[in-house]
């Protein structure tokens, strides 16, 4: 039987959690301006960006602050 290590659930849920506001991001861009939402990934962040030319930085996570945020969740979803 597999049984999830700790830094798989990070994972879990680091990615849910970018790929909510990605998501999010993605929407009101193309509603306000009738364009998609470009995500870049780097060794040390996300940046999400306008399809414009030149591209905008609609906004980017650092990895140390998606690790923070999954520590949060983690931390509020603990039973009792």
């Amino acid at each position: 039987m597999f049984t999830p290590k700790v830094a798989d659930i990070l994972n879990r849920f680091s990615v849910e959690e970018i790929a909510s506001h990605v998501l999010a991001k993605r929407a009101t861009s193309e509603t306000s301006t009738g364009q998609a939402c470009v995500v870049r990934f780097t060794p040390d962040a996300i940046f999400l960006l306008s399809s414009s030319s030149p591209p905008t930085v609609l906004g980017h996570f650092k990895l140390s602050q998606i690790v923070h945020c999954t520590e949060v969740k983690i931390g509020a979803a603990k039973p009792g």
